[in-house]
């Protein structure tokens, strides 16, 4: 899809030294074993769940939405309803993967098993009949396999930069998180889709690979429009690269434009929806947060998740409180102030003063922070491809070590806090008393919120990012 030019491949070289070409996907023996022990352990802690009921909710969404893109087209899914909102508010390239999981799973069903409304009542319910759990584990199985591989791409691609041992133990942390196995295989949540597609796009990013970076940014961007959060990197790669290789622009092009015309051209009659999903997404759930222990939800900090009171429990972020400003509009202003921030620290990378490669790390782990705890409408789940992205940017220190742990625990128990797990679960009651609280005297989202902003100061106040 595209080349990466001569001096940023040089520069790569200096920056990364004799490793940086073992950095890419030349593995050994041992490297091989180590993706190979992390992929199979990401299976076989999640297995067990995957049959398991879901958080009903949205797992019948899903099923729905499969079920109906697979008989009407996935454009059919941006219908409106009476009330005036789109069938579904997902951009379109998880609804294309909802659709083939709808058919794969009534390929290996049974005539009296197939989807059908039965089957959309039991696994909203919950229930553990056949049916129900056969779902269960066809519509989580695309989130599992993705763990799986992002844990063995992370042992791939962390081998030449860290060394062995902090690379599989970046592979084995993704594969064993419970916050990442209780997304995917307990929740039967998509994040972990999107966390993949994230790193690919933060790799080529690395490299140099302006055309490859391109083309899985369009594809984050219309699979969850969050994913616009590492924006900063994506531009400050593809200036980087323009530097020295004026083409570089048309192969970022080139690849965008194939990739979105792939995404859109099947919803095309329904563009008017797919743009709902993606800009529109913010007047769906107009309040400071919904759930997720980000700043906000120190103004109005809760002792459990209540959805079906929204209107009285949860602050609105459309009504002036600042002067006159709306918390939605402070949120934005702060996220793009730290934007700001980190565009001006890649002018020392961007001239060679410093390493890119080390920026591009200290960004990864930023922008994902920094969305999280300043913007309103914050679910529970926002902050879970940063977890992804803190591995993507391990560094063998001590103080990321911590760090990173700081954020795992701070997502798992943000999850739990909404849903601890299905009823029968083995981990189901640990992890209910674990988000219970309190913890050192204030409830759960207030230490947690506390935590996440900690983070996020202390990684914006680094004056570089450490390299080995």
């Amino acid at each position: 899809m595209d080349t990466t030019s001569e001096a940023v491949t040089a520069d790569s070289k200096r920056a990364g030294g004799s490793n940086s070409g073992a950095s890419g996907m030349r593995t050994d023996g041992w490297t091989r074993s180590a993706m190979a022990a992390a992929f199979a352990a990401a299976l076989a802690i999640r297995l067990p769940l995957m049959t398991q009921p879901g958080f009903g909710g949205d797992l019948m969404q899903f099923v729905m939405w499969a079920d109906r893109g697979a008989a009407l087209g996935t454009a059919a899914l941006y219908d409106q309803r009476p009330d005036g909102r789109r069938i579904s508010n997902y951009p379109p390239g998880y609804l294309y993967l909802l659709k083939g999981v709808a058919r794969v799973h009534d390929l290996f069903a049974t005539p009296e098993s197939r989807l059908s409304i039965q089957t959309f009542g039991e696994v909203g319910l919950s229930y553990g009949t056949p049916e129900a759990r056969q779902a269960y584990f066809f519509f989580k199985l695309p989130s599992v396999l993705a763990d799986a591989a992002l844990a063995m791409l992370l042992v791939s691609l962390l081998w030449g930069r860290v060394g062995g041992a902090w690379a599989a133990s970046a592979g084995a942390a993704y594969a064993l998180l419970p916050c990442v196995w209780h997304n995917s295989a307990a929740w039967g949540q998509m994040d972990g889709i999107l966390s993949l597609i994230l790193v690919a796009s933060l790799e080529a990013a690395r490299r140099g690979r302006i055309g490859w970076m391109a083309a899985m940014a369009v594809a984050a961007v219309l699979t969850k429009p969050q994913a616009a959060m590492i924006a900063p990197i994506w531009l400050v790669a593809l200036v980087r690269v323009v530097r020295t290789d004026r083409q570089a622009i048309a192969r970022a092009i080139s690849a965008s434009f194939v990739v979105a015309v792939a995404l859109l051209w099947p919803v095309r009659s329904r563009l008017d929806g797919v743009w709902d999903a993606l800009v529109g997404a913010a007047t769906f759930y107009p309040f400071t947060h919904l759930n997720g222990f980000s700043a906000w939800f120190l103004q109005r900090p809760l002792d459990a998740p209540d959805l079906a009171q929204l209107a009285r429990v949860y602050a609105r972020d459309d009504a002036a409180w600042l002067a006159g400003l709306t918390p939605r509009a402070l949120g934005l202003i702060a996220v793009l102030g730290v934007w700001v921030y980190v565009l001006s620290r890649a002018r020392r990378a961007l001239q060679g003063i410093e390493s890119f490669e080390h920026w591009t790390d200290w960004a990864a782990c930023v922008l994902p922070l920094a969305f999280f705890v300043l913007a309103t409408q914050m679910h529970e789940r926002y902050l879970f491809p940063a977890v992804a992205l803190w591995l993507w940017a391990a560094r063998p220190t001590a103080a990321w070590a911590i760090g990173a742990g700081l954020l795992a625990l701070s997502v798992t128990v943000n999850q739990c806090w909404v849903w601890a797990g299905p009823a029968d679960g083995w981990y189901t009651e640990w992890s209910r008393r674990m988000a219970s609280g309190p913890w050192f005297g204030l409830r759960t989202g207030e230490f947690f919120a506390l935590v996440n902003a900690g983070l996020l100061v202390w990684m914006l106040s680094r004056r570089r990012v450490q390299g080995r």
